[in-house]
């Protein structure tokens, strides 16, 4: 029997828990689970991702970031970069081919069939592409193993007109060539994530199961478009698709598609935000960006989604620092690079509309966090009462009509889970161990509703200051 000095459990799931509680190690990460089914995570970040991720909530953080901020670490861009390519044997396997580089690369292809674009989508998104940026060059790309799907793929976009190259090239070889060109446009798959630590310009079309909330493109500035369909995304160990038809394939029109790339391919941002207002029924373009707060999040190009993206970012920062820790200081920082992100998130706005919107949201947050306030006093009264799942039948209601799922899924499941109906009555079950846990829960709401309220109090007199 071995002994470790770290071990970290980064698949949550019951058997990895078993086995990370059975080795020894210095210091452990991550759920563990007991002989006795007692389970524990180590960390709030790693209990996070049990109870919100997994719930599927919109405000989720970056698998990235739960996962770091659960190993008390936060992830610099130099952290990312691949290195693959300083071996000369993958520069030596990119000049081999007489590659045209400084242009567009496609990775069209995926081991989930479900990720990948229709054939003639993309070649309507590359036609109008071409027609735009004459002189760059297109570049179909696949692994050696992959050459009878790639030759096929090859033959039906040039028979469209396309002028294409092709290469069949290993990970160092694929690294090598991003980072002699401009752009990559890609499906979710692992070519994604090495193109995160390379110099290229990243564009991620997402379909099937890829939920860009959790795993997507990890770069600065990179751009990801997304179907508007009821389905999406699906479950990630779903076997093929509950629809007749594949319907984020064709979701996203090509031609949608290859403008959006042409603008962001050439820096055009003002042109891509039209694009993105005037077609947001059809699909969603987002930027991300990880700075300057340290998380990951994808921000929509169009404009009159900002003031709600502005929202959002306070949501993300209260539970950032709930998971760090509340007891830390606010800091000048944070709240100074709160109003910068919100100004340049809602144009250059002048004091007094920001003054507008912020006492706006103190207000949603102040009810938000009376309403929690109401509910943990309701929680601590559910054993005394005589009727505990009357009770909880009318706290589910409050939430309900106060609180939206997005923003603390986890308080609906507790609620939800604790609901159980006693079939030969047609009553509520006394569920006294659900009501523990949703304590807790309601506890950590409104910790993180206090957070942000008193962010959005500081940001306010910060702002004050500034304009006096």
């Amino acid at each position: 029997q071995r002994h470790f000095d770290y071990v970290v459990n980064m698949t949550q799931n019951k058997l990895s828990g078993y086995l990370t509680d059975l080795i020894e190690a210095e210091e452990v990460y991550g759920l563990t689970i007991d002989n006795k089914d007692r389970s524990d995570f180590f960390s709030p970040w790693f209990r996070y991702l049990e109870d919100h991720v997994t719930l599927g909530g919109a405000n989720v953080f970056h698998y990235n970031d739960a996962l770091a901020g659960g190993l008390g670490l936060q992830i610099q861009p130099e952290d990312l970069r691949c290195r693959f390519d300083e071996e000369p044997q993958f520069q030596d396997e990119v000049r081999s081919l007489g590659l045209k580089t400084k242009g567009l690369v496609v990775q069209a292809t995926s081991f989930d069939s479900r990720k990948e674009w229709d054939v003639t989508s993309l070649g309507d998104a590359l036609l109008a592409f071409q027609s735009l940026n004459q002189d760059s060059s297109i570049t179909l790309i696949g692994a050696p193993f992959e050459a009878d799907q790639i030759q096929s793929l090859y033959g039906q976009l040039q028979a469209r007109g396309l002028h294409l190259q092709m290469a069949l090239l290993s990970l160092g070889g694929v690294t090598a060539l991003l980072n002699q060109s401009k752009c990559l446009l890609t499906v979710d798959t692992s070519i994604k994530h090495l193109a995160a630590g390379t110099s290229c310009k990243i564009v991620e079309l997402a379909l099937g199961s890829a939920d860009v909330r959790k795993t997507g493109v990890y770069k600065d500035h990179s751009l990801i478009i997304e179907p508007k369909i009821e389905c999406f995304p699906c479950a990630h160990r779903a076997d093929g698709c509950e629809r007749k038809t594949f319907e984020c394939r064709q979701a996203i029109p090509g031609d949608l598609a290859g403008l959006a790339l042409s603008h962001f391919y050439r820096g055009t941002l003002d042109g891509l935000h039209v694009l993105a207002e005037q077609t947001k029924d059809e699909c969603a373009m987002s930027l991300v960006k990880t700075t300057p707060f340290g998380f990951w999040r994808k921000i929509s190009c169009s404009p009159s989604d900002w003031s709600f993206e502005a929202s959002r970012l306070l949501t993300m920062l209260s539970t950032q620092r709930l998971l760090d820790g509340s007891h830390k200081p606010m800091g000048t920082d944070v709240a100074l690079h709160l109003i910068e992100e919100v100004y340049l998130l809602m144009g250059a706005m002048d004091s007094d509309r920001f003054s507008k919107w912020l006492k706006s949201i103190e207000a949603d947050s102040f009810k938000k966090q009376t309403t929690i306030e109401s509910m943990v006093h309701i929680s601590r009264t559910l054993r005394k009462h005589h009727n505990p799942a009357e009770c909880l039948e009318k706290m589910h209601q409050k939430l309900v009509t106060e609180i939206h799922v997005d923003e603390d899924p986890n308080l609906f499941d507790r609620v939800r889970r604790g609901m159980e109906i006693d079939w030969s009555t047609s009553k509520l079950v006394d569920n006294f161990d659900y009501l523990r846990q949703l304590d807790v829960a309601l506890d950590h709401s409104f910790q993180k509703s206090e957070i942000q309220h008193r962010l959005i109090r500081y940001a306010k007199e910060l702002s004050e200051r500034r304009t006096r």
